[in-house]
């Protein structure tokens, strides 16, 4: 936005004193968040104190001076803030009253979100079958009351997970429930995201569960005027209602909504699947794009009204920051409308307006608001992103037409015809979209396993039906209060330009490079990667430039390639039992470099991530074999997500037994998982490397027989390597487990693992199964604990027996002179030695 008719003159040059501010600022919370408070402190006093001598003894005060003054100064402010702020808990908070145990509680509180309602991701669930309503909303807690006939006084957020009907309250509300509380749960799994760190960041510091919407005892209905949030949350509530009705008979495409409000949630999940492949997710994010339209249409509209020069930068900045505050706060519009603010008012101040400065400003303010940002993906994209725009593509817009400008200005425009003209608008927005992609798929690659090599091309198409589509929307939200023949145009052409959007992605979804899913590269080469970007940016000497570039292209692709071939090496057979809650993921990798997974499935969303999450922590990208048990949802769900991202060689599986239902498209993914569907049966050999697998269960008569349960019919495979043995049963119940205790061939196992069948399910039989295996260690993949009975037996039979449900993924190493086990969340450690155990 251009400002031609500001009566400010003769401005202050620019110094951009807020870049070694915002510098020192992040490093000091970084520091802090890294090292404990003591030597945090310590070190930043000594550091400092060193610097502000220099500056002191120094003669002149140069601007390098002042700026690392500054710099270490706001580093100590940094660290102190962010302990202040994120780090330094009263007692009374609620994060330091709940435990990683799910304990019943009555809790009251403000709600501070409302409403969401959960869509589910996943594929293969039934078709017809009866889902219950699931949704989610923040709560601000004030009291807790535990089993004591006493109210506590507590701060902190919470989120509430719930099932049924959605409740019917607002944002304000003060409520009263009854729910098992929990702390947010650390990653489980190695390479898992970190859930718990995002939801706190967000100021949710736990869990409640168990709630249903008759449960939630309403205290006090907040009005709408009691706070200016209240109200814009109100008003937010009022359009995402009238926007989800029936209006006219049309409804509001989901697309224009998640534009509109900023509501990622709305969208079908193939919708939302296929933005996130492409990397064109940021379009929903309340970001520039939708603070600049808004501020150039009142722009526009203040100058038709002969607003004064003065009264329309105010104007505009307080109409923005509402645009802000009705849109959620997010991140990326917070930012924007920081540097609108800054180059609006600029003048205001007889300052001049400088990009640089606008983005520190922007970055420094929104880490002293919320300080815990600097580790938000969210936040580096968003800053990435324009200072790509800023001062990446004008460097390469000089360099590929380096007389483009002066012949333009020399060119009349009667000599330029409209093909010139769409190709330089063209070709400026095409590189304009390059420099974002350079910028952003490094971190994308590294944060989400993911990049798109057609993005910068998918963007030159998709732009303007965005831009068309934001319009429509603005002018969707004008009309909607009044709602009529004008509302319903605007949603007509809404639909229209969502309905073009989804037919382009689904067009380019089909096309190669559309998204590429890897491991990522290590965080050090992503930081080695944007240092090479700045410093070809910051050096002016062509010659110096040119080597720079040259030489460190060249490190930075031997590193990568060094790196992945000494991260993929293997020295011993590893065995991996993710936790993956009530379902089953076993990985099995070899030296040799050979993968082998059993099963694949889970009923919980949350862990759904951790299924690859695994595979690309160990540098994993093909699959040689899966083998699912049987066809349950908890060993088979995760399956088309697998298929996505994994090349898989081989799917195994039983033949589907005599009068055995399987929903069609289940057997179809089933079917297409895989480059090759063998069936498997007793005495279907599975072999890779060193590793030796025997089926030893069904046989014909489970498969033909029709009363047979389905869990009987799970494959049990025998795997052995080096002369050590791990059996795996699957969800074998009493039938199978009698059948394979009365074949001699089997009653003589003895294996050194075994994987307790039916996710340690207790059964009668399970003694005579124990006696017979005999194993030296039990491993249960479950999501709750185990019964007593289990537990009291295995113990009588003094079996170490390791959960998921307590020590998280569970890790065997098999060596030379034993196996070492490990249990990724608890740190627990066992060896066996031969025929002893070693703790």
């Amino acid at each position: 936005m251009s400002i031609t008719d500001t009566p400010f003159e003769n401005l202050s040059p620019k110094h951009r004193p807020l870049f070694p501010v915002l510098f020192g600022f992040a490093f000091g919370i970084a520091v802090q968040h890294f090292s404990p408070l003591l030597v945090t402190v310590l070190l930043l006093l000594f550091i400092s104190s060193a610097a502000i001598s220099l500056f002191i003894l120094k003669k002149e005060t140069g601007k390098t001076a002042c700026w690392l003054c500054a710099f270490m100064i706001f580093m100590i402010f940094g660290g102190l803030w962010y302990n202040l702020r994120y780090q330094s808990l009263p007692p009374c908070h609620i994060a330091n009253l709940l435990s990683n145990q799910n304990r019943l509680m009555r809790l009251k509180g403000k709600v501070r979100q409302e409403p969401r309602i959960m869509i589910s991701r996943y594929e293969l669930q039934k078709r017809g079958q009866k889902k219950t309503l699931r949704w989610l909303l923040r709560v601000e807690t004030e009291q807790i009351k535990t089993g004591e006939n006493k109210w506590l006084n507590t701060a902190g957020g919470i989120t509430m997970f719930g099932s049924g009907e959605l409740p019917d309250i607002n944002y304000g509300d003060r409520i009263e429930f009854l729910a098992g509380l929990r702390a947010n749960s650390p990653p489980t799994n190695p390479g898992e995201p970190d859930m718990a760190g995002i939801y706190r960041r967000s100021g949710s510091y736990g869990t409640a569960s168990g709630v249903t919407s008759a449960g939630i005892k309403i205290l006090e209905r907040i009005r709408w005027y009691r706070s200016p949030r209240t109200a814009v949350e109100r008003i937010r509530s009022r359009v995402r209602a009238q926007m989800t009705q029936n209006n006219g008979g049309k409804h509001v495409h989901p697309l224009a909504q998640a534009l509109m409000l900023g509501d990622r949630h709305v969208l079908p999940a193939d919708l939302s699947r296929q933005l996130e492949n492409a990397g064109a997710m940021h379009f929903l994010a309340i970001s520039g794009l939708h603070v600049g339209i808004f501020a150039a249409g009142l722009w526009m509209l203040l100058t038709l009204t002969g607003v004064p020069a003065g009264k329309k930068h105010l104007l505009l900045i307080a109409l923005i920051w509402g645009y802000v505050l009705f849109t959620g706060t997010r991140t990326s519009s917070i930012r924007a409308a920081i540097m609108v603010s800054m180059l609006v008012g600029a003048p205001l101040l007889h300052r001049n307006s400088d990009p640089l400065s606008s983005l520190s400003g922007a970055a420094f303010f929104i880490l002293l608001w919320r300080p815990q940002e600097l580790f938000s993906i969210g936040f580096h994209f968003t800053f990435l992103a324009v200072w790509a725009l800023s001062f990446l593509y004008p460097r390469l817009r000089k360099i590929i037409w380096p007389w483009r400008e002066t012949q333009m200005s020399l060119q009349s425009p009667e000599e330029t015809t409209l093909t010139e003209k769409i190709w330089v608008h063209g070709s400026d927005y095409f590189l304009l979209s390059f420099s974002v992609w350079l910028v952003i798929t490094p971190l994308t690659a590294m944060n989400f396993h993911r990049y798109s090599l057609i993005l910068p091309l998918l963007n030159l198409l998709l732009w303007p039906l965005v831009l068309l589509l934001l319009f429509c929307c603005f002018l969707s939200l004008l009309f909607l209060p009044i709602g009529g023949f004008l509302f319903n145009v605007m949603n007509y052409f809404s639909s229209l330009f969502a309905g073009g959007i989804e037919g382009l992605l689904s067009f380019f979804e089909n096309l190669p490079g559309f998204v590429r899913h890897t491991p990522g590269p290590p965080f050090w080469w992503v930081v080695l990667y944007f240092a090479l970007l700045i410093t070809w940016l910051s050096i002016q000497n062509k010659k110096y430039k040119n080597k720079i570039v040259l030489y460190g292209t060249l490190f930075l692709l031997l590193s990568l390639f060094f790196f992945e071939i000494n991260a993929g090496k293997l020295e011993n057979f590893q065995i991996t039992v993710k936790d993956i809650g009530h379902g089953q993921c076993i990985i099995m990798r070899l030296p040799e470099g050979g993968v082998l997974m059993h099963d694949a499935g889970s009923p919980s969303q949350n862990k759904v991530k951790a299924a690859a999450g695994v595979l690309w922590y160990n540098r994993i990208r093909h699959i040689d074999a899966l083998v699912v048990s049987h066809r349950h949802f908890d060993h088979y769900s995760l399956l088309p997500e697998l298929a996505e991202k994994f090349p898989i060689s081989k799917l195994l599986i039983p033949p589907k037994g005599v009068g055995e239902r399987v929903d069609k498209r289940v057997e179809r993914a089933l079917y297409e998982a895989g480059d090759q569907y063998i069936k498997i049966k007793k005495d279907t050999k599975i072999t890779g490397g060193l590793l030796r697998g025997k089926t030893l269960h069904p046989d014909l008569r489970f498969l033909s027989e029709k009363d047979i349960r389905r869990n009987d019919r799970s494959a049990v495979i025998l795997f052995e390597y080096k002369g050590r043995s791990i059996l795996l049963p699957g969800d074998a119940e009493e039938q199978a487990l009698k059948r394979l205790l009365s074949n001699k061939e089997v009653s003589s196992i003895n294996a050194d693992i075994l994987l307790l069948p039916h996710h340690g399910a207790w059964a009668p039989i399970m003694d005579e199964f124990l006696e017979a295996v005999s194993p030296k260690i039990a491993i249960a993949s479950n999501g709750r604990e185990l019964s007593h009975r289990m537990r009291d037996m295995l113990n009588d039979k003094k079996i170490p027996t390791w959960t998921t449900y307590k020590d998280g993924a569970i890790i065997l190493d098999f060596q030379s002179d034993g196996i070492n086990i490990e249990g990724f969340s608890s740190g627990r450690r066992q060896t066996i030695l031969g025929n002893s155990l070693a703790m």
